[in-house]
């Protein structure tokens, strides 16, 4: 990120936070993003634990091809 863009975004995230915020959730609306939210983590938490063979191995290979790199 260049100079000036993280200027204008620091500066833009500095006017939202001194802003005075007048913002209400309703219960209800809470309910909802509780209720898509607790199966999605249910299932990504499902995902990992049966491909974690399988994802640890892959981090593995990832980490003896850059050893592999590094000592060429």
């Amino acid at each position: 990120m260049s100079l000036p863009s993280a200027s204008v975004t620091l500066s833009s995230l500095d006017n939202l936070l001194r802003a005075p915020l007048y913002a209400y959730i309703d219960p209800n609306t809470a309910g909802i993003i509780s209720q898509i939210l607790t199966p999605v983590l249910i299932t990504a938490s499902v995902f990992v634990t049966f491909l974690r063979k399988r994802i640890v191995a892959l981090f593995s290979g990832i980490a003896r091809l850059l050893r592999r790199q590094a000592d060429a």
